[in-house]
């Protein structure tokens, strides 16, 4: 099992309310091959904070030791099963409007302070249509560096939020 950790930024202005997806992710699998028959938390969350307390059990060769990809290494593995235009042309633009339609349902009833943000982590699936599926937000994403996968990007995840260079280089949709 494996799921998708996408970061996220809201912005709310005085006149806007603006949702910026960061430019990368990074896969997280579970340590254990995965199984209905078999709920223990080691096969079915797939969080470091779960994963780091079990030793990879019987999985794929190709799985890291770590059990992270960025994404770079997720869209490799979709060239080599010759589905390279899935991530670009479905699995993001499929979370994105997964986000906005989140963000918005959250908005109704809210009171928006103006001039304040909030970064969260979006955890997703991945359907056997490649259709994202998403499990959860996180309103306080862990920003450790925990794996070689997290000491890459949760640090350039802090810094373009602190000097705004996602939002420069991102789109809002």
């Amino acid at each position: 099992k494996f799921d998708i950790r996408q970061y996220f930024l809201t912005v709310v202005t005085k006149n806007s309310v603006n949702i910026w997806c960061y430019k990368d992710c990074y896969i997280k699998f579970s340590s254990q091959e995965f199984s209905l028959k078999n709920l223990h938390e080691s096969v079915h969350l797939t969080n470091n904070s779960i994963q780091r307390f079990y030793a990879n059990g019987e999985r794929n060769d190709g799985l890291p030791e770590h059990n992270m990809w960025l994404l770079k290494e997720f869209q490799r593995y979709l060239r080599s099963i010759g589905k390279q235009n899935e991530w670009p042309n479905k699995i993001y633009p499929q979370i994105k409007k997964n986000l906005l339609a989140i963000v918005l349902a959250s908005l109704e009833d809210t009171d928006l302070e103006e001039n304040t943000f909030e970064l969260n982590g979006a955890d997703l699936m991945i359907g056997n249509d490649f259709q994202p599926i998403l499990l959860e937000i996180n309103g306080n994403p862990d920003l450790y560096y925990t794996t070689k996968t997290t000491r890459d990007i949760c640090p350039r995840v802090m810094e373009d939020v602190v000097k705004g260079k996602s939002i420069k280089e991102s789109k809002s949709f």
